[in-house]
């Protein structure tokens, strides 16, 4: 599979253990907030409006 990706093995390895960058931090905070907010409101509106 590696040589259909056209990726070796060790860049795959390195890539899958490497720590989630700032940005998906960002986003994995912010979907809690956004799911607390869902909660709050009764699940009454939905993340456009929050």
């Amino acid at each position: 599979m590696f040589t259909w990706l056209v990726v070796s093995t060790s860049g795959y390895y390195e890539w899958r253990d490497r720590p989630p960058s700032a940005a998906a931090v960002r986003r994995e905070q912010l979907k809690l907030k956004i799911e607390a907010l869902f909660d709050y409101n009764d699940q009454t509106y939905a993340y456009r409006r929050l």
